[in-house]
């Protein structure tokens, strides 16, 4: 007994959809923890960015 090609395309997409689903979770969770800490480190780059002499181009 084989299987039709149609059932393993069909598994096929469902396991990617469970590895995008894994993916969103811990990107999730990533940026629950890292949240905090990421936005005072690009607000602490922007200060710096804003302060910088700027240059005529000449």
């Amino acid at each position: 007994m084989s299987t039709r090609p149609s059932d393993r395309e069909g598994v096929t997409a469902i396991e990617y959809a469970l590895i995008a689903g894994l993916i969103a979770v811990a990107s999730f969770g990533a940026m629950k923890l890292l949240g905090s800490s990421l936005q005072t480190l690009f607000s602490t780059i922007s200060t710096t960015l804003g302060s910088a002499p700027t240059s005529s181009g000449s």
